[in-house]
């Protein structure tokens, strides 16, 4: 494909089928190491790595060069593809290590596609939960087989923010951070990727991030999107490869606009 052709919906339900028999595989080999194996090891930037991390990532590099040996790939553990290639895939293979490391439920899998920069397929795998949210472009999320949708028309005071860490924020992001969840219901912490999933099944309905990488955020914007709800970094702008590492995800457009009126406020 050239940079000027759009993927048709057949190509992108292609494509969200192959996602799903990575994120079956990817399931498989981490439910295997959960809780059983020790062995991890803190890499050069002080985050953590496991055997898990380390065999998704094989798996589904080989898997992808098999199958489209003209796409791009991105991943945590391997680094980037660095070419003018129009489709790249995007792959966090533990999504909170930590989670992962001390026994918690939360981590996840997270696998997109990307088109042009633009995330197009999407999939939040929970292994140890068995639990699983497909995201494309033009279709309606699915989760345990059916369609989710996000609360249309909830306001701040009514819900709760979530975040995985207040440690995620720089002292300035921490300030605007208070802003939106201190004028929330409550707030909430350590759901990781899993916070995204619920709320596009209705159960949450703000989550406010920092300190995100591309292979954290690519798969969550179809999920998101494709059940109702607005996924943005903090200035409002679509989420991109490259647009940074801030995150405002909302289940309405309403309370999204909430939630951006706080962070820029005076």
């Amino acid at each position: 494909m050239t940079n000027l052709t759009q993927c048709s919906q057949q190509d992108i339900a292609n494509f969200l089928q192959f996602a799903n028999s990575i994120a079956d595989k990817a399931r498989e080999i981490a439910r295997h190491y959960y809780r059983q194996s020790q062995k991890q090891w803190v890499k050069p930037d002080n985050t953590w790595v496991t055997e898990a991390d380390c065999a998704i990532e094989e798996m589904a590099r080989v898997r992808v060069k098999e199958q489209f040996p003209d796409h791009d790939f991105f991943g945590e553990e391997y680094g980037d593809t660095i070419s003018e290639r129009q489709l790249k895939w995007c792959l966090d293979p533990i999504d909170g290590t930590m989670a992962f490391v001390y026994g918690l439920p939360t981590f996840g899998v997270l696998i997109a596609l990307t088109e042009n920069t633009k995330p197009i397929v999407g999939i939040i795998e929970l292994p140890a939960m068995k639990e699983r949210w497909c995201g494309a472009r033009g279709f309606t999320t699915i989760w345990k087989g059916r369609p989710c949708r996000t609360n249309p028309d909830r306001s701040l005071t009514e819900t709760a923010v979530f975040a995985t860490s207040i440690d995620m924020f720089s002292d300035e992001e921490r300030e605007l951070f208070n802003r939106v969840s201190l004028n929330a219901r409550e707030r909430r912490f350590g759901a990781d990727c899993y916070a995204y999933g619920l709320l596009a099944s209705g159960y949450i309905d703000v989550v406010m991030e920092a300190d995100m990488k591309a292979y954290d955020v690519m798969a969550l914007v179809p999920v998101v999107e494709g059940a109702g709800g607005i996924i943005t970094d903090w200035d409002g702008k679509p989420i991109r490869l490259g647009s940074g590492k801030k995150v405002l995800a909302a289940s309405n457009r309403r309370l999204h606009e909430e939630c951006l009126k706080l962070i820029h406020s005076n």
